[in-house]
């Protein structure tokens, strides 16, 4: 082993990571709220499991009730995963109202017009609403490694 990996490897001993969960910005347009890049961190955590249980807890709490037509023009907009760009194919609305039963919505666009998420689901089911409609990821968790 060579000095430059034994300096490699003490920069890897040196190096820490933090787990750290953030608000993520949002801004209305006159229309309805666009989430933005870039946040608050709101807490830092040394697991990422502790990361990723606080920010489930703060986008469940986020979810209950919300008006879903305050963050998009079309439901199907909603189930887009924002990472993949607007090039993508969004999921149909059937395939919504199919991976969300437990919502007893139909697959009409005026049937979704003036939705508001239930108050009394479980987490279970808010975390399937989470995994369909990523474009409301209102909390993330980011990896922060510092030396």
């Amino acid at each position: 082993m060579t000095s430059l990996d034994l300096d490699k490897e003490q920069d890897k001993d040196n190096m820490t990571t933090h787990y750290v969960v953030v608000e993520v910005a949002d801004e209305y347009n006159d229309e309805v709220y666009q989430l933005q890049d870039g946040g608050t961190p709101i807490a830092v955590f040394s697991t990422k499991e502790e990361a990723q249980a606080l920010r489930n807890q703060k986008q469940y709490a986020k979810l209950r009730g919300l008006e879903i037509r305050l963050y998009a023009y079309d439901i199907e907009d909603l189930a887009r995963d924002p990472k993949d760009g607007w090039s993508t194919r969004s999921p149909s609305l059937t395939d919504v109202v199919e991976a969300l039963p437990f919502l007893n919505k139909t697959d009409e666009p005026d049937d979704w017009q003036d939705y508001m998420f239930p108050l009394n689901l479980t987490d279970e089911q808010y975390a399937q609403i989470d995994n369909v409609f990523k474009s409301l990821s209102f909390f993330d968790v980011v990896e922060v490694t510092n030396q």
